[in-house]
């Protein structure tokens, strides 16, 4: 169990970090490194695809306001990918307090149980989760020569814990996610609006998509 006491004194001793207490800032920072994020011994990473830049901008703009330190954001030119990172031992230790491993996510634990606790934790959770490891999309098909069109959601994950995760939250806010393989869906068009009114996203990319196959749709 994560022991804000026990922290501050522990992080106070070294340079100097925000810690952070609970809240939906630190939910959503959570589910982010649970959906592309890592830990080494002293670092941080999220990593992001080169066309959500302005989503990895939002990122270092979260780090700030939690943690008082500033990351940098590594670009890698031949993979099109990039990385943001805290270079920062306490932070990581911090984050060990909260379950999160060096190493295979696979092996992570579920979030952490202030995060069950309250529906608008999850939420946040969700939204940084989503935002990174999940895709909006529009899906098409025939049926008797008719085309039907509708946007839908889906996560993605080779952890079991996770889809776990993300299925059993879904739920708890009163979504009717669906299961598949290695995928969690929401497949009804008033429940993909919905969660666009009501979790959200800081990642333009989903919300022009969102709104673009809504309009097709």
């Amino acid at each position: 169990m994560y022991n804000y006491a026990v922290a501050r004194s522990n992080y106070l001793r070294r340079k100097v970090i925000n810690i952070p207490l609970p809240s939906e800032k630190l939910a959503e920072f959570i589910g982010i490194l649970y959906g592309d994020g890592g830990l080494t011994r002293y670092q941080v990473k999220v990593t992001f695809n080169k066309i959500d830049k302005a989503y990895a901008g939002f990122v270092v703009r979260l780090i700030k306001k939690l943690f008082s330190i500033s990351a940098s954001v590594n670009y890698r030119k031949i993979e099109n990918t990039g990385n943001v990172v805290i270079s920062s031992k306490n932070v990581v230790e911090l984050l060990k307090q909260h379950g999160i491993k060096e190493g295979d996510k696979t092996k992570w634990n579920k979030a952490p149980n202030w995060v069950w606790q309250n529906k608008l934790y999850q939420t946040a959770h969700l939204r940084g989760l989503m935002d990174t490891d999940g895709c909006v999309y529009h899906h098409k098909y025939r049926v008797n020569g008719k085309l039907y069109s509708f946007v839908k959601i889906a996560f993605t994950s080779y952890s079991i814990l996770l889809r776990k995760t993300i299925f059993h939250m879904l739920n708890n806010l009163n979504f009717s996610p669906k299961l598949y393989g290695n995928r969690v869906y929401l497949y009804k068009r008033a429940e993909v609006d919905r969660y666009f009114k009501e979790i959200g996203t800081n990642n333009p990319r989903y919300l022009e998509r969102y709104k673009r196959f809504s309009t097709a749709s």
